[in-house]
């Protein structure tokens, strides 16, 4: 994989069936959410960008089909970068790379 990894910014905000009024529930939400996948990751051994979108509640896309972390141990995890505007939260995700092909 490249030493560059491309970046997908999502939003989670009011037209997310999980988005809440409450700050403090969006917040707990999406750390469930990370944990969960990060667990799934390191059991599973890989995750594709479409789970994550999954779990999220967000539409799957073409590149989530084939983007995706990989899990060694000290590698990369699932990070949301979150950053909180207003109502919005502000997902950065780095995936590893274009997994599909290095699949077992």
């Amino acid at each position: 994989m490249s030493d560059t990894k491309t970046a997908f910014v999502v939003f989670f905000d009011e037209q997310n069936r999980n988005h809440h009024r409450d700050p403090v529930m969006n917040t707990l939400f999406l750390r469930a959410v990370q944990n969960y996948l990060n667990n799934r990751l390191i059991l599973e051994g890989f995750i594709f960008l479409n789970d994550v979108f999954d779990q999220l509640g967000m539409p799957k896309t073409s590149d989530g089909q084939i983007y995706g972390w990989f899990w060694e141990k000290g590698s990369t995890v699932v990070d949301f970068n979150t950053k909180e505007d207003g109502t919005q939260y502000i997902l950065t995700l780095h995936p590893d790379g274009i997994i599909y092909e290095k699949l077992p």
